[in-house]
């Protein structure tokens, strides 16, 4: 009896929680110039920690409540800097809170590109605030997530009423919820991917399982480097690459990052006029990711031997190591022509 009034009094209090003590706040401004949107949620951290709070939230380009959101993982200091990154990693919200300004930068994976960020909080009607809500629920990222992180804070509240907290600092309990996300295909050195398969900017349809049984390659990008830069030209590089080995071994390039432009990102795709399938693999407001991979360093050159197995993992450009490692593998008899 003792413990059914225990659960009791716990469910209770997450619906305190949920409802009551919970704080939103809606956000408008700009990022690069652009028009965003922005609804966060804060509540009281029942084991404390260091800054006391835990935080949800989402945001989108436009003026106008639409219906692709970015959802956001967000860390904070304790004093008015936050950390928000996009599920997925495809950029990074760097923000200083003032009175009612969130003011900062966004970067790009890659770390070259950084957009300045503008955000003011707003009042708003109690039916815009009740759309927010619902878009953060129903939010195709997080719907799943929001559902287990519930079930789990009715637990957590349960464990912490029977037995107090862990005392553990928020850093510590976030790295223990970070490893519950697994990424879909492993592209790490030594694992072994899933297959997967998508279509590709020619329109046909890339299948890994093709490949088994064979070596091939993986090259995965931001979107940013098929565009020559002053300091380094991707697809002339790339190119090289499949003009010694891309008839002997297949290959396959990944595009990451975010584009709501998609007549921008098709001009890329036909400039770059790779020999070997892409995968636009960029998302935005009206676009998912095809692929969910782990590689958050690019760009990546990466090797899949017979068995399936990531033998090589390397990131980062004008180098010819990923050449010389192919070069041996025919000149050894390893991968028959």
């Amino acid at each position: 009896m003792k413990f059914v009034l225990v659960f009791l009094f716990s469910f209770i209090s997450f619906k305190a929680i949920s409802a009551e003590e919970s704080t939103d706040t809606v956000y408008k401004g700009t990022i690069n110039n652009r028009p965003v949107i922005l609804y966060l949620k804060e509540y009281p951290n029942p084991c404390g920690g260091e800054t006391g709070y835990l935080y949800t939230g989402i945001y989108q380009y436009g003026t106008t409540l639409g219906k692709n959101w970015l959802e956001l993982t967000i860390t904070d200091n304790g004093k008015g800097n936050f950390c928000m990154t996009e599920f997925g990693f495809t950029g990074v919200l760097i923000l200083k809170k003032t009175g009612n300004i969130l003011a900062g930068i966004w970067v790009n994976p890659d770390g070259k590109t950084q957009l300045k960020v503008n955000l003011k909080s707003v009042e708003v009607s109690y039916k815009y605030r009740e759309e927010l809500e619902e878009r953060l629920e129903k939010n195709t990222l997080l719907k799943s997530r929001l559902l287990i992180m519930k079930k789990t804070a009715l637990l957590s509240l349960l464990v912490i009423i029977l037995f107090g907290c862990t005392g553990k600092s928020q850093e510590e309990q976030s790295k223990t919820m970070t490893t519950v996300s697994k990424p879909t295909v492993d592209l790490a050195q030594g694992s072994k991917p899933i297959n997967f398969s998508a279509k590709t900017t020619d329109g046909s349809t890339f299948n890994s399982a093709a490949n088994k049984g064979k070596y091939w390659v993986i090259f995965v990008y931001d979107k940013s480097y098929l565009s020559k830069s002053e300091s380094y030209d991707m697809v002339t590089e790339l190119s090289e690459t499949y003009k010694k080995f891309g008839g002997k071994i297949p290959m396959v390039g990944i595009a990451n990052g975010f584009s709501d432009d998609e007549n921008a990102i098709k001009q890329l795709f036909a400039n770059a006029n790779f020999g070997f399938k892409q995968i636009d693999n960029t998302q935005g407001p009206e676009k998912e990711q095809k692929v969910n991979d782990n590689v958050f360093c690019t760009p990546a050159k990466i090797l899949i031997d017979p068995t399936g197995k990531v033998v090589y993992n390397g990131c980062g450009g004008k180098t010819e190591t990923f050449d010389y490692k192919l070069d041996s593998l025919f000149k050894s008899g390893t991968i028959k022509i």
